[in-house]
């Protein structure tokens, strides 16, 4: 406080000497202070006389009393948030997915586009300043000490490691560099009133470079056409172009134009981006739109027009190709329906034959009738299997996978909110944005596949998915978000998360409870037949039921099997098991009794997560959880 007082002692003596010589009659200095002498002040009753101004952000020491001085200190005043108000000054239209944005002190705006993996900077008045290609760019900040932007670098599928510094002081405008072909600088060309926004470049055999500057009033097409540079004052619309004045003139006496509409100028300026930016014009044969395809949804020029067959002989093997398609349809439905008829007489068959040997054998007196039974099942210990294929996947996470009877396969991404249909080469078919697909299940009655949900608080439908239309044909609400999804017999089965695994009539809708056993943990289902098997990822077991909701078993073998997950069956009715603790795939009975380990970490499994069983080609399907790599 002392040293304080004797500067202010100083700066007084200085300020009475200028007095005196009359070099000036009043003074002012200003001099910047810390905020914590506000403390100061409130801790010394009598210094001169103190007076706080919220608006100041100085001291000012001005000439009053020998031995007294004014000190003003700054006290910023806080604004009661109540007060705070905005007002929308301006609106900028963005290219994509934004995920930081930053004010320049000149006014300028930065916007972050990771999934372009480039940051834009932006005009005062909306129009692009320049771009600067960063991986994955997401976060920004301004350093103003040395006039830097900062990047932090995020996307999905692990994409952006890295903080990019971007120098923003050694960015130059408007200027033309000519460089020989070693990259060394020959000259620079810099005048801002000849030349702005420059846009385009060419050079003559001579040396002499042409460059045409970008404008935001539209020019004279037809003068350009002839290299010259002049605005347009006005605009046709069927020409899909601008006209100088001169040019307007010919264009309205010439008889190819002279029916054309066209507007001034400055009311085309004023038309939406949306208006302006529709082509009158085919880019791909340079042809005027003749007609609008409803069924490709787009337009169509003469060019096209005059090579579609519009004659009776094509409508009529458009006919024909539908009639084919219907009918292989039909036949498809009636194989399916011939193949479950025969499965249904194939057990009654069997329950015949051992009715008649039970009432044979109740008759010792009469023949003895040995009828022998024919069994396809495949005991466990001799299952065998192959690695065929390897597929690489989009991402790293599959939730749910399924190979369908044309052999393509479908792959659920929960994270990506994304359903992909695969070739069998591996090449992509088609794909549907479905909020946190996670499990897979295809029902041959139509031809559908039923997507559960579930992907940490988001999540809460099924789908239904129509392959043929390649469209979401409907989706309900189960009451939960829900993991393992089955089907069978127009009945649709899925696990409503910590609740009940539920079965639903797909005729009427109609919903009841299988089980509500051990529903705290994850949990992937399957059918065979009249058997429910389902997971418990956290309780380590594979359990049976019936659709009646009577237990038949329980397999636990932490030794064996560890946080089980997805799980399928074959045509004998084995159940095949991914291990994701255990990094394996093991295949068990039809009673739970017997089990073999098929496929382990030697075989490529790292966390494994997903598998199918087709039945018609006794095809393995297996996911992993943590690489990109499907196993066939």
């Amino acid at each position: 406080m002392k040293q304080l007082e004797g500067d202010v002692d100083e700066i007084c003596q200085f300020i009475e000497s200028l007095f005196e010589s009359d070099v000036l009659n009043r003074v002012g200095i200003k001099c910047n202070i810390s905020s914590s002498l506000t403390d100061i002040a409130n801790l010394v009753p009598v210094f001169g006389k103190v007076y706080i101004e919220s608006a100041s952000k100085s001291v000012s020491i001005t000439k009053k009393k020998q031995q007294q001085a004014q000190l003003v200190l700054p006290r910023a005043l806080s604004v009661p948030v109540e007060t705070i108000q905005v007002e929308l000054q301006q609106t900028i239209e963005n290219k994509s997915h934004v995920r930081g944005c930053c004010i320049l002190p000149e006014g300028r705006f930065v916007l972050t586009y990771p999934d372009l993996n480039k940051i834009e900077i932006v005009k005062e008045d909306g129009s692009a300043d320049f771009s600067l290609n960063v991986a994955a760019a997401y976060g920004v900040a301004y350093h103003d000490a040395d006039n830097t932007l900062a990047i932090s670098s995020w996307w999905f599928n692990g994409v952006g490691a890295q903080i990019t510094i971007i120098d923003l002081t050694h960015y130059e405008y408007d200027i033309v560099v000519c460089c020989d072909l070693k990259g060394t600088p020959i000259w620079t060309f810099k005048n801002e009133s000849a030349l702005s926004y420059p846009s385009e470049i060419s050079a003559e055999y001579d040396g002499n470079v042409f460059v045409m500057m970008a404008s935001s009033e539209p020019s004279c097409a037809v003068c350009e056409f002839q290299h010259v540079l002049t605005f347009a004052s006005i605009w046709c619309s069927d020409c899909d172009e601008g006209l100088c004045i001169d040019c307007s003139k010919h264009h309205g006496i010439s008889k190819a134009t002279r029916k054309h509409v066209t507007i001034p100028i400055s009311e085309y300026k004023t038309l939406p981006t949306y208006i302006t930016n529709i082509k009158q014009t085919c880019s791909t044969h340079d042809e005027k739109y003749m007609i609008y395809c409803n069924e490709h949804e787009c337009a169509c020029c003469n060019d096209v027009v005059k090579n579609t067959k519009t004659s009776n002989a094509f409508l009529e093997i458009h006919e024909s190709v539908n009639e084919v398609a219907e009918n292989i349809k039909r036949i498809r439905q009636d194989k399916n329906n011939n193949l479950k008829t025969l499965s249904e007489q194939r057990k009654q068959i069997e329950r015949d034959v051992q009715q008649l040997s039970e009432h044979c054998e109740e008759k010792q007196q009469q023949a003895q009738l040995i009828v022998p039974k024919v069994s396809s099942i495949v005991p466990i210990e001799n299952i065998q299997v192959k690695l065929e294929q390897t597929i690489k996947t989009e991402s790293s996470y599959i939730s749910g996978c399924c190979i369908l009877p044309d052999s393509r396969f479908v792959f659920a991404y929960p994270g990506l909110d994304k359903v992909i249909v695969v070739k069998q080469d591996g090449t992509v078919d088609f794909v549907l944005n479905i909020t946190a697909a996670y499990g897979i299940a295809y029902n041959n009655e139509d031809n559908t596949l039923a997507i559960s949900s579930w992907w940490r608080s988001q999540g809460k439908q099924i789908t239904i998915i129509d392959l043929k239309g390649r469209r979401v044909k409907k989706t309900f609400s189960p009451g939960g978000q829900t993991v393992g999804i089955a089907v069978t017999n127009n009945k649709l089965l899925y696990y409503i998360k910590n609740k009940a695994i539920r079965v639903m009539d797909l005729t009427d809708e109609s919903t009841r409870d299988i089980t509500t056993e051990n529903m705290d943990t994850e949990i992937n289902i399957t059918i065979s037949g009249h058997k429910l098997y389902y997971s418990t990822y956290n309780y380590h077991t594979v359990i049976c039921y019936d659709l009646q909701g009577g237990k038949q078993w329980t397999f636990k073998k932490e030794n064996v099997l560890k946080f089980p997950a997805g799980i399928s069956t074959d045509n004998d009715g084995n159940v095949y098991v991914v291990g994701r603790g255990s990094n394996n795939v093991v295949v068990i009975s039809p009673d739970g009794q017997t089990h073999k380990e098929l496929l382990t970490k030697r075989d490529g499994l790292y966390h494994p997560w997903s598998i199918n069983f087709r039945k018609e080609t006794n095809q393995l399907l297996v996911a992993n959880d943590c690489q990109k790599s499907v196993f066939v």
